[in-house]
Formats: structure tokens, sequence, C-alpha cells
């Protein structure tokens, strides 16, 4: 796994971030990377490197819709 370089956060601003602001957004950019798949191969979980009921759970805290919610 790799930290993620200083050069990358270069535009953001310097007050710290909502942690679960953050985390929404993490998780939204890896369900569009996936087509909103959350488990299985290639799947969102899998590249978040976490159990899919475990995305499940932080995507349902977030207020983030998966499966047929999504409608």
């Amino acid at each position: 796994d790799e930290i993620c370089p200083p050069e990358a956060l270069v535009g953001l601003p310097d007050e710290p971030f909502n942690l679960d602001k953050v985390n929404a957004l993490h998780i939204q950019r890896a369900l569009q990377k996936t087509n909103g798949i959350v488990h299985g191969p290639g799947g969102a979980a899998a590249i978040l490197g976490i159990n899919p009921s475990t995305l499940r759970s932080k995507m349902k805290k977030l207020g983030i819709p998966y499966g047929r919610k999504r409608g």
C-alpha cells in the first residue's frame, strides 16, 4: 500500500475536512470507477481494500445509496 505523496495534496484547502465528507467522496469515487459495483473482483470494496459488508455499512451511515436503492 502506498501513502499519498504530499504533491497530491496541492490545491486542497489548508483547513481540515470533515472526515465523513472525505470518506463519502472517496467511496463515491470508487463506485464511479466500478459503475456502482460494490462486491466482487474489481468492485468498490476490493478497490478500497475492505469487506463488502463493511463498505455497505459505511455507505448506509453516510447516506450513499447502493443496490436497488440506487435506482
